[in-house]
């Protein structure tokens, strides 16, 4: 949606507006996010975002809870924060090309019994944001299980990462020189992490992930029911 003020890339927009979604299927978009959240609280649970080309959540600024819901086929990030408090627990994401869940610019996230195959990366931390990671499980990420880095140099410092693991599995992690990630109360040894890289080899990804995605949306696709509720404007 375009206007002489505001451009609104999202799917669906919810601005200084509380929300929650209960077993709700987003399903099949072109858009930049699918869900966008700014301002508000929302509860998203017994949900799925299956098939977007770009991101599936992007919250800022916002504060909520998602709760058993399902990841797949993600062209950008699953969840993306910034300057927001969030409770992800019980869910699963599941061949995401970008990051399942990124936190940006002093988010706060707790990251509690997810599950997490063939994601780019799984969760990354940067620009002063922490996410507690408790009981989670990695299966085949590309880069990383987790990063944490600095990504805008107008924040000091980057991002932090605290994870309980099982220590008989292996997992693959890097922090910048600028972050920090804490396993099992040990920090990691820092080094560098040229972001470039990263981002790069993404882009090559998505942009296979685009072409089919383009191809499905191109075919009839059905309507799909949602069940939602608002609550009153902050």
């Amino acid at each position: 949606m375009k206007s002489n003020i505001a451009c609104l890339t999202g799917g669906l927009h919810f601005y200084k507006s509380d929300v929650e979604f209960y077993n709700t299927t987003f399903k099949d978009t072109s858009a930049e996010d699918f869900l966008n959240i700014t301002e508000s609280k929302f509860i998203i649970k017994d949900s799925k975002f299956v098939n977007s080309e770009s991101d599936a959540i992007d919250s800022d600024f916002s504060s909520g809870k998602i709760l058993s819901t399902t990841f797949a086929g993600v062209g950008g990030d699953a969840a993306d924060f910034s300057g927001s408090d969030v409770m992800i627990k019980n869910s699963s994401f599941k061949d995401v090309l970008d990051k399942s869940i990124s936190a940006g610019e002093k988010s706060i996230l707790t990251s509690d019994n997810n599950t997490f195959i063939n994601s780019n990366i799984a969760i990354a931390s940067k620009d002063e944001s922490t996410v507690s990671v408790l009981n989670n499980n990695f299966v085949n990420s590309i880069l990383y299980d987790i990063v944490a880095f600095q990504k805008k140099n107008f924040y000091p410092n980057g991002g932090q990462i605290n994870i309980k693991h099982d220590q008989n599995k292996k997992i693959k992690a890097k922090s910048d020189f600028a972050s920090k990630i804490i396993i099992n109360k040990i920090q990691i040894d820092n080094s560098n992490l040229v972001l470039g890289s990263i981002f790069l080899e993404n882009d090559a990804l998505q942009t296979n992930h685009h072409i089919i995605m383009k191809k499905q949306l191109n075919q009839s696709l059905p309507l799909q029911k949602s069940i939602f509720k608002l609550k009153k404007t902050l």
